[in-house]
């Protein structure tokens, strides 16, 4: 389980989650991955797009993060951490249409192909984004649920929010008065500042994380700004951790810290995929992705994948 938090509003789109990956065993709750992404981003031919998951974490074997993101890009393995560089004539360049294909497609297979008892659980998918109509902008907000049953869209996907309105979607671990809370928040402290909006849906995943078993408190959030051309991805580091790891153990080999865990980023010309790195702007198919977090003493700038667990080994009886 997980909280996730989605939001679109004029020219910006948000999301925000934790980190923790659990499962149940004998009864009780275990913490198994404390340092999980969740979080996806995608820019398309015709939108830019984030999105992330709860419920099932791990699909044919892999994280569903890293599962969806090879869906879409058609990478076949992204476990690597990092920066995948596309060849000259591979750039990846699909619609809104094909992005939301080859999730569902993919998804739904896979978990057909779930053990039985592993189906009883859910997976679902809400994100947002904007895509690029004309005359005006359409704003997307989504989610899609997978069951034993099949899988459904909730809501209407051919109908958005007014472009002077914003909306917000939860789902995971949901406890209404902390996301009602946040709603009232927005429209009384920040709907006209997106940083103001990104740092409530911070809070509204923090405080559940501090209640809950199943939310952690580290927090990583995403602000699409097209109209910028940029990326910003954020990190939250709780006082209950853990902290993030350094990048090198040698003393003489000084690098600057690591303050950002990232998401995926699916460009047309690269792949970022799940790292640590320290705050600063990488520069890809004529956009910024910005790192935001505590500058360095040092020079340069540092990212590296990081180990992702495998699935759990539950034993039975």
């Amino acid at each position: 389980m997980t909280l996730l938090v989605s939001a679109v509003t004029r020219n910006h789109a948000f999301h925000a989650s934790d980190q923790l990956v659990t499962y149940g065993h004998a009864d009780l709750t275990v913490e198994h991955d404390t340092r999980a992404n969740k979080t996806i981003v995608i820019i398309g031919s015709d939108c830019w797009l984030v999105l992330g998951y709860t419920g099932v974490a791990y699909l044919d074997g892999r994280p569903t993060d890293q599962f969806i993101a090879e869906a879409v890009s058609g990478v076949a393995d992204l476990s690597c951490g990092g920066i995948l560089m596309r060849g000259l004539g591979q750039s990846l360049r699909i619609h809104f249409e094909e992005i939301g294909r080859r999730i569902v497609e993919s998804v739904d297979a896979a978990f057909r192909r779930l053990p039985r008892a592993a189906q009883k659980h859910k997976l679902i998918l809400i994100g947002s984004g904007l895509q690029f109509t004309k005359p005006t902008w359409r704003h997307i907000i989504f989610q899609v649920e997978f069951n034993k049953e099949g899988w459904d869209s909730v809501g209407d996907p051919g109908r958005g929010p007014s472009w002077n309105s914003y909306a917000l979607n939860a789902a995971g671990d949901v406890q209404k008065p902390i996301i009602k809370r946040a709603h009232e928040r927005i429209k009384a402290e920040g709907a006209e500042s997106p940083e103001r909006i990104r740092s409530i849906m911070v809070d509204a995943v923090r405080e559940t994380g501090a209640a809950s078993k199943l939310v952690g408190e580290n927090v990583i959030s995403v602000i699409l700004a097209p109209e910028q051309s940029e990326i910003g991805v954020y990190f939250h580091l709780s006082d209950a951790g853990p902290a993030i790891e350094l990048p090198s153990a040698n003393p003489d080999r000084v690098l600057p810290p690591p303050a950002v865990y990232t998401p995926f980023v699916l460009l047309p010309s690269a792949v970022h995929c799940p790292s640590i790195a320290s705050a600063g702007v990488s520069r890809v198919d004529g956009l910024a992705l910005k790192f935001h977090g505590p500058s360095s003493t040092v020079g340069g700038g540092f990212l590296h994948g990081y180990d992702r667990e495998p699935p759990p080994r539950v034993r039975r009886g």
